[in-house]
């Protein structure tokens, strides 16, 4: 070794040439003793012709690593003892260095002195390995260091002996140099031991035998009974390491390893005792760091795909993850459990990075998930617009109810609490689940409008509604931008309940235009076709109010709009037969009134049609809708409460104030014709009546007046239903009643009570209360016979002596 002639350095010592060449004649001695030492060495395996191929393999191995022990044990002898009987030649120094060799890829080195002659055995991992030589002085201070690449060498592999330059780092200043002896020999076996030794070469072999005996495969990873005896005393016999020997077999296993407990745990149990030893690195030699190194990187390959496939692992499975996604069963795999405890084995659970890792591990098995649910959803056959429309709606429920299940499986298996406590997998699948499912509900809801609140769209509503409920049920954290189903569809609920006030406005139109004399029933089968189409508008939307009531109150609106855009049409429809009616002359149209000879007026037969089918909508059609908004009140809050009916009971007061007035008007035209003949007007034959007039001559003025209303009352029967039938007659009934009452009251009159008036009163009672009950037989009821209230009053105005005449 010496130095550069440069100004102000010393010079470093240098080797002579003749010192050099008694080195190499002497190393060359003894390489050849040694070749004859190894020639000597003869192994015969123990064999008989009889034997198994088996057993022949395993003594062939026995005698392979026998005769690697004899050749190590003389070599090592030759070498040995050449070294140490070799002499120092180095000339004296002024100054004493040393040197520090290692291979870059190693951790091991060598000390040695310059000029001691002695020899070193390095093992490269590959050709891009180097040698590096640091040289130090006397008092250990860094001088230099000399980095010789491998690759360097091999190519000029016959310039053994070679000069190599000394550089001061970090300055890469040159220094001097240094002459090495290197031999490049690449007939080495890599995995020889201490660069001679292949005792692991016949340990693997005999692992590979007892493995393809034992039919090694994923689902029968363990060499049991005697092969599992015979690998075990080989290994101890020859000394291979307990740490090898794991490492060894578990890289035959990741060669086969699956996403299974079973396999997992396997893992574990050998990898466990090689890493948990303190400092095990520098425990291990290199060839097992190598493959440790190596196995790691497949462990945390297979633990990334059974945390990306956790819901789809499957035990049973040759592969341990089932080929189709099928619906989580609600528990977690047992493998998930043997995953993370393998994981954190090989990871620091406490660094970001290896949280952030597991964390992304388990977003792409739920992204992955997510995808083939949306795959599904997408994926509609070619049919018509509307059954394709059907079968999307259909698709969106039951991709809702696949990610509600999903989620549900991940809170079930974090409570099993099978995973590390910074892994909150509900809110990582809820997350991802709820911006998915936003976001294909908004492209098919934008692509596809529902038209109406069909069935297949009210299950889609109340679906996403009920996986909206449970989020917030679960307490899992809000995603950015909120996931509010009413939201989702309030604009298409909003545009169904405007659509069908226009349609039902609409089919009132329509009715306007129809004949009403061609209407052959009691009532107008309109109004039951009206009523038929709001019940089924307030059934479609049942659920989605039971769900949100505060559509109840746009619903009652529509409702009470139609009604009164029905009631319109009606007096549209019915105008020539109620036109009379809002006159106070008779009128002389033909098809509203028949006027008889006399001039009376008549009942046409549409004005009972009218009346009856208002006393339907009245007593029994909006009985149901009037009932479904008051269940509905139920659901809403006391502030909407006051709201809700108001709408309807406005329309109530409006049916009934119609139905009222036409009502009046009928018997205020029904009174008139009896007023039109004085010879039936009660004023005029209470007139003439007098204490002395007796019962026959009372029956027999009145008989004109008996006749006209039996003949009236036979003409209402004919149009109109027993109720309203009852009401008109009463109050012709209660109108002749008060003709009476105001005879006796006005002082003009000067009428004072007497026999003949009540004789008259009591008779007029009998006219109307045996012809009702004639006309309505067993079906009348008592009540319905009662005197109107002028009767009443008249009766209390009887003197008593009077009474029962």
């Amino acid at each position: 070794m010496e130095s550069d002639p440069q100004p102000g350095c010393s010079t470093i010592p240098s080797l002579k040439r003749e010192v050099i060449s008694q080195q190499l004649e002497k190393l060359n001695a003894t390489l050849y003793s040694g070749w004859k030492a190894v020639k000597s060495v003869h192994v015969t395996p123990r064999v008989t012709l009889e034997d198994s191929i088996s057993r022949k393999s395993v003594e062939y191995m026995r005698a392979c690593a026998h005769y690697l022990r004899e050749v190590s044990k003389v070599l090592r002898k030759e070498f040995v003892t050449t070294s140490h009987g070799r002499p120092r030649s180095l000339k004296a120094s002024q100054e004493k260095f040393s040197c520090c060799m290692k291979l870059k890829s190693s951790i091991e080195e060598v000390k040695t002195q310059p000029g001691s002659g002695e020899t070193f055995f390095f093992l490269p991992e590959s050709i891009g390995d180097d040698l590096i030589v640091e040289v130090r002085d006397s008092k250990g201070k860094f001088c230099g260091r000399v980095l010789a690449q491998l690759a360097a060498i091999v190519e000029e592999p016959s310039d053994k002996l070679k000069w190599w330059a000394i550089y001061h780092e970090p300055e890469h200043e040159r220094i001097g140099r240094i002459q090495l002896h290197i031999n490049y020999l690449s007939s080495l076996d890599e995995k020889t031991k201490c660069g001679l030794v292949a005792e692991t070469s016949a340990y693997d072999l005999v692992l590979e035998v007892a493995m393809q005996a034992e039919q090694f495969q994923r689902q029968n990873l363990v060499i049991k009974g005697p092969w599992h005896w015979m690998v075990t005393q080989f290994a101890s016999l020859y000394g291979i390491s307990d740490a090898y020997t794991k490492l060894r077999y578990l890289s035959y296993v990741m060669d086969v390893a699956s996403p299974t407990k079973y396999c997992l745990d396997l893992i574990y149990d050998f990898l466990c005792p090689v890493i948990m030893k303190e400092n095990y690195k520098a425990t291990l030699s290199q060839q097992e760091n190598r493959m440790l190194a190596e196995i790691d990187e497949k462990v945390q390959m297979i633990l990334a795909l059974t945390f990306e496939n956790y819901k789809s692992l499957d035990e049973s499975c040759f592969s341990g993850i089932k080929h189709v996604v099928e619906p989580p069963t609600g528990t977690p795999a047992p493998a998930i459990a043997s995953a993370t405890k393998l994981y954190s084995l090989l990871n620091d659970l406490s660094s970001q990075e290896a949280q952030l890792s597991l964390c992304r591990y388990f977003q792409a098995a739920l992204k992955k998930r997510s995808r083939i649910y949306l795959l599904e959803t997408y994926d509609i056959p070619d049919k018509g617009i509307e059954d394709a429309q059907v079968i999307s709606y259909q698709k969106l429920k039951s991709l809702v109810l696949s990610l509600k299940k999903e989620i549900s499986t991940d809170i079930a298996i974090h409570k099993s609490n099978v995973l590390p406590r910074f892994i909150d997998l509900p809110d990582l699948s809820a997350a991802i689940y709820r911006t998915d499912l936003l976001k294909i509900l908004m492209e098919y809801l934008t692509s596809w409008p529902p038209p109406s609140p069909s069935p297949q769209v009210v299950d889609l509503v109340i679906t996403t509604a009920d996986f909206e409920a449970d989020l917030t049920r679960w307490k899992l954290n809000p995603i950015k931008g909120g996931f509010n189903a009413r939201e989702i569809f309030h604009s298409y609920i909003a545009g169904w309940i405007e659509e069908k006030r226009s349609a039902l406005y609409e089919f009132c139109k329509s009715e306007t235009g129809k004949v009403c004399s061609e209407i052959q029933d009691m009532t107008s089968p309109f109004v039951d076709e009206m009523y038929e189409l709001i019940n089924v508008t307030l059934d479609e939307y049942d659920i989605i109010i039971r769900r949100w009531p505060e559509y109840a109150v746009a619903l009652e609106e529509v409702v009470a709009d139609s009604e009164r855009a029905m009631l319109e049409a009606l007096e549209k429809q019915f105008f020539e037969v109620l036109n009379p009616l809002k006159d106070s002359k008779i009128s002389a149209l033909k098809y509203v009134q028949r006027l008889t000879k006399k001039g009376t007026y008549s009942v046409p037969k549409e004005l009972g049609v009218f009346l009856n089918s208002m006393k339907r909508v009245l007593d029994k059609l909006r009985t149901s809708t009037e009932a479904r908004f008051e269940e509905w009140n139920s659901y809403l809050s006391d502030e909407k409460k006051r709201v809700l009916g108001e709408q309807l009971s406005q329309v109530t007061v409006l049916l009934k104030s119609k139905f009222r007035s036409y009502t009046q008007a009928l018997v205020e035209k029904l009174a008139e014709n009896v007023k039109m003949q004085r010879h039936m007007k009660m004023k005029n034959i209470i007139h003439d009546l007098k204490e002395t007039t007796t019962e026959p001559d009372v029956r027999d003025r009145m008989q004109s007046l008996k006749d006209f209303a039996d003949k009236t009352m036979e003409q209402l029967h004919c149009v109109l239903p027993v109720d309203v039938f009852v009401l008109i007659c009463k109050g012709i009934w209660d109108s002749m009643g008060q003709d009476v009452i105001l005879l006796l009251t006005d002082k003009k009159y000067n009428a004072t009570w007497h026999k003949g008036l009540t004789i008259a009163v009591s008779v007029l009672d009998e006219i109307f209360e045996d012809e009702m009950q004639r006309l309505l037989g067993d079906s009348v009821k008592g009540m319905e016979l009662e005197a109107p209230r002028s009767i009443v009053e008249l009766r209390s105005m009887i003197p008593v002596d009077n009474k029962g005449y």
